[in-house]
C-alpha cells in the first residue's frame, strides 16, 4: 500500500502541476476547479484500492464481488459530481464543457493507474499470498 500512495501522491502532484501552470498562464478553458477534480479522483482511487487491497488480504474469495460493489460504487459517485456541476453551472455552457472533457481525462488517466496498481498488487498476492 506505500507504493500506490507514492505512485498516487507523484501522478496527482504532476497533474496538479500541470493544471497549476495552466491556470497561471490564464489558459481560458481552464479553472480553479479543476484542482479540486483531480484532488477527487485521487481520493477515490485511494479509497478503492484501500478496499481492495484489504479484500484481497483477508478474504480473497470474496474479492470478485466486492471489486464489483466498489466500481459499481465508484460510477454511481462519478455521475452524481458531474450531474451536480452541470446542473449547477448550466448557464455557462463553456465552463461545462470544459469541466466534462477535463473530468473524462481524469477519470481515463486514473482508470489505467488504478487498473495497473491493482494488477501489481494482484499479482504480489498470488505471489506471496497472505501478505501485505
Amino acid at each position: 500500500m506505500k507504493v500506490f500512495l507514492k505512485h498516487l501522491i507523484l501522478l496527482m502532484a504532476c497533474i496538479m502541476g500541470i493544471t497549476a501552470a495552466l491556470l497561471l498562464f490564464k489558459v481560458p478553458f481552464v479553472y480553479s476547479i479543476f484542482l479540486c477534480v483531480v484532488v477527487y479522483f485521487s481520493a477515490v482511487c485511494y479509497i478503492s484500492q484501500h478496499i481492495m487491497s484489504r479484500t484481497l488480504a483477508k478474504k480473497p474469495n470474496k474479492f470478485p464481488q466486492a471489486f464489483m460493489l466498489v466500481e459499481f460504487g465508484k460510477i454511481f459517485l462519478h455521475i452524481v459530481v458531474l450531474a451536480g456541476f452541470v446542473y449547477a453551472h448550466k448557464n455557462d455552457p463553456s465552463s461545462a464543457k470544459a469541466f466534462l472533457v477535463f473530468f473524462a481525462a481524469m477519470f481515463l488517466i486514473y482508470l489505467v493507474f488504478g487498473t495497473l496498481e491493482l494488477h501489481r498488487l494482484a499479482s504480489a498476492n498470488r505471489q506471496h499470498p497472505g501478505e501485505k
